[in-house]
């Protein structure tokens, strides 16, 4: 991390993407950045790839959904879990997968997901579909490449999900597969605002105010139903 230039920024990395689908990943690191003592938030339009990289633009910390996984931690460290989630299966609500019970019944369709993401493997490993997955460098992409029929379903983290539905009105989260995973915030590795924000974090969770920002971003995400 460079040297900051100006103390009441905090520099927030994140995808375009994220930023436009989810105003979870706005809020949540306004929030952070006010309880550091920060008066404003400047974003880091970022890469994926850089985002979990030891190799980017100067930032003080990434805020993105991004999986907590021993392969990332030896490039950057992570916060403590602000998340645990599911990854959940999206279809198009006219298609045949919508009604899909079981993960059984998704093998025989052709799926997508992020390129470099944890899903993708997740999907081999616990659906293990008849056809290759394909691979996207985007979540706007990739939910495009669903809505105009080019895969017939696509899997990422539920809130991922939840906002990729909200923005493709076509298409719906047939259910979750249940993993579990935990997702934290990127930091180079070493960085002095990591205690912090872990502080931070529980602070959050403590007063309430961590459970209102999922509500309002995320309404009713344990009520989805699992698929089996």
């Amino acid at each position: 991390m460079s040297e900051q230039s100006d103390p009441g920024v905090l520099r927030v990395a994140s995808t375009m993407t994220a930023m436009h689908l989810s105003g979870f990943i706005g809020e949540l690191s306004e929030t952070i950045a006010r309880r550091l003592g920060r008066n404003r938030v400047e974003w880091v339009p970022m890469s994926w790839d850089k985002l979990v990289s030891a190799e980017h633009p100067p930032f003080d910390i990434a805020v993105q959904i991004v999986a907590i996984r021993p392969e990332r931690a030896e490039l950057v460290d992570f916060s403590e879990p602000f998340m645990v989630a599911n990854l959940a299966l999206l279809a198009r609500k006219e298609s045949p997968l919508a009604s899909a019970k079981t993960l059984a019944e998704v093998k025989p369709y052709v799926l997508g997901g992020l390129r470099g993401g944890a899903s993708l493997a997740r999907v081999n490993d616990l659906i293990a579909p008849e056809h290759p997955p394909k691979e996207y460098d985007h979540p706007f992409t990739t939910g495009q490449a669903l809505a105009d029929g080019e895969v017939d379903g696509i899997v990422f983290p539920t809130p991922v999900a939840m906002a990729l539905a909200h923005q493709f009105k076509t298409t719906m989260i047939v259910g979750q597969i249940v993993t579990g995973d935990e997702y934290g915030i990127v930091f180079d590795k070493g960085s002095p605002l990591r205690p912090r924000v872990n502080e931070t974090l529980s602070e959050m969770r403590a007063d309430g105010t961590w459970k209102r920002i999922v509500d309002t971003w995320f309404p009713c995400i344990d009520e989805i139903p699992r698929l089996s």
